[in-house]
Formats: C-alpha cells, structure tokens, sequence
C-alpha cells in the first residue's frame, strides 16, 4: 500500500459529493489473485533510485495488499491494491497504483514518480490540473520533517489547499488485522481548505521496509464544530 493521498481521505470524511458503498452494502472480494497484467512488473527500478523512500514506501514489492477502509460515520469498505511499475525514462520511474472497484470508489486510482530525490504523486483520477506533490524524501532520519502545500481541483470542481507538515517519528510496533510488524511511523499536522472551509487534519502512517504503508489514520476537524473530529483507519487485512 502506499501513502493515502490527504485529499482523497479528507473527501470521504467529509462527504463532498463521492459515491461510496454505503454501510452495510456488500463490496468487492479481494481474496482471489489478481489478474496477471497486475502483478506482472516491467523491470526492477534502476538501482540509483533505490533510495531509502524507495524500499519503505514499498515500491519494489508487486504483491496484491488487501485493505480495509473504516470511516467514523460506519461507512466500510475491504478491497485490493496493487502497485505496478510502468516506465522508466529521464532519470524517473512511474508506478501506477490500481485499486479494485470496491477501493477505487473510495480512494481513486493514481500514478507515483520515483525521482533521486524522493516520491511524488503525478496524477489521480480525484483530480485535476496539476496533482503533483511528495509522498516521501528521498532519505528518511527519524526526526526528518517536509512540507506539502498546494492548490487543486476535484474532478467534481471542489477547490481543495491542502498544507501538512510530515515528521518521522520512530520506529514502533504496529498491528494490523493482518500482522503485527516493525514500522516507520511518519505523521503529519496541517489544514485543508476545502471550497472555503478550513479544516484541521493530523495524520499516522505505519511503513514497514519493502512492504509499504500497512495501516493510515487520519482526523479530520471543522473548528467550527467544538473539537468535533471525523476519523479514518485504512489498514492491511486478511
């Protein structure tokens, strides 16, 4: 799994206009394989790029992950996501990110790029214009922190600003419902603009080397509802 990206999160919490599976609807199975042209990779990302972001961010590792989304407001969804390597060309790698019918209606599809300096999302089938922002730096002490601000567009003309400072907390234990592994905890505080909304957003996210992002919360607070939070747990399942 790679790192869930805010704006898509944010929109589920809040509920702008996206079709989801309501709660207690049935989902898409993920426990069969997945078909071939998914888990197939091109070829092994050059070894220049092989940083520290590539081996916790998962890149390497084309297994179908099976995620489970549960939202504050009882809606769920469980489904696979798979990471593929595209292309390399200029100096860069792109992965495409394919989630099954019961992911996608929650989180999209997206492209990352693998660059000498870290992992940045290029594109997202929940946005327009220009998407690009970075997942992770290239090396990753614990106590790094980096900045992402932007400005976009939903595909359904939402104005989002997103604008979250990251830290690399520690190294700790996390369990899942499917394992308990050591993790790279990274989170992240900030706000999100959201057509003229500001909302308050922390972050954890659990990254365990050459697997990926395992387990993502997020909470979500309009300051105008008195502390009032929305949460979010994407976790890997059985």
């Amino acid at each position: 799994m790679k790192a869930l990206p805010i704006f898509a999160l944010s929109l589920l919490l809040i509920g702008c206009g996206r079709e989801t599976t309501p709660a207690g609807a049935p989902t898409a199975s993920s426990g069969g394989a997945a078909p071939a042209e998914q888990t197939k990779q091109v070829a092994a990302a050059p070894s220049e790029l092989q940083h520290e972001a590539y081996h916790w961010y998962g890149l390497g590792n084309s297994k179908p992950m099976k995620l489970e989304v549960t939202i504050s407001d009882g809606r769920t969804a469980t489904g696979t996501q798979t990471i593929t390597l595209d292309k390399t060309a200029n100096g860069k790698t792109s992965y495409k990110v394919e989630r099954d019918p019961a992911l996608a209606a929650f989180l999209g599809q997206e492209e990352v790029s693998l660059e000498p300096d870290g992992i940045f999302t290029v594109s997202s089938t929940e946005l327009k214009g220009d998407t690009r922002n970075i997942e992770m730096p290239s090396k990753l002490p614990i106590g790094a922190t980096w900045t992402n601000a932007s400005e976009m567009e939903t595909k359904n003309n939402q104005k989002m600003t997103p604008k979250q400072t990251y830290k690399v907390a520690r190294m700790e234990r996390v369990s899942t419902k499917a394992s308990t592994e050591d993790a790279l905890l990274i989170v992240s505080t900030g706000t999100i603009g959201i057509d003229g909304t500001t909302y308050d957003v922390a972050t954890r996210n659990w990254y365990v080397k050459d697997k990926g992002l395992v387990k993502a919360q997020m909470k979500l607070t309009d300051p105008k509802s008195k502390g009032k939070a929305r949460t979010i747990t994407v976790q890997e399942t059985k």
